[in-house]
């Protein structure tokens, strides 16, 4: 959260000029009054600099929540445990990735937003527990045979 943030990290780092991260928080949500919206947390990083971010929540079954965010332009060479929420985005550093979401299914549009996303990627993993609902199906015609 932005207490911890500022006051056990970047307190200790008064001419800090840019903050690259990519952090993702595992919640419980009790109720509907304590769910956090992404611009809240976005907003919690920017602490008076220009530090621009990404945020995205999953929402679980049984209260469970998870929030992706990251700083951008994202200049780190992976990006790990991305779920079917990503928004998308330019990631011209980015070799690697990993997609995980157990609770909902990559469907065949998340993969073209994910080809323009990442241009230089060489490694995928992707763990996904849910069939896809949406299947594309390929048609190929034998009339050259």
């Amino acid at each position: 959260d932005n207490t911890h943030l500022n006051n056990e990290i970047l307190l200790y780092l008064p001419r800090l000029q840019m903050f690259t991260f990519n952090i993702e928080t595992y919640i419980t949500v009790i109720n509907e009054t304590n769910r956090t919206k992404p611009n809240e947390i976005q907003h919690t990083f920017y602490n008076g600099k220009s530090h621009q971010c990404i945020c995205y929540i999953d929402q679980y079954p049984r209260g469970k929540a998870r929030s992706h965010i990251y700083s951008i332009p994202y200049k780190l060479n992976d990006l790990c445990d991305i779920s079917s929420h990503f928004p998308g985005g330019l990631f011209a550093y980015v070799h690697t990735i990993s997609l995980m979401d157990i609770y909902y299914a990559f469907e065949h549009d998340f993969f073209n937003k994910s080809a323009h996303s990442f241009p230089i990627l060489t490694s995928l993993s992707v763990l996904n527990r849910t069939p896809q609902k949406y299947k594309r199906l390929l048609l190929i015609t034998l009339n050259n045979f």
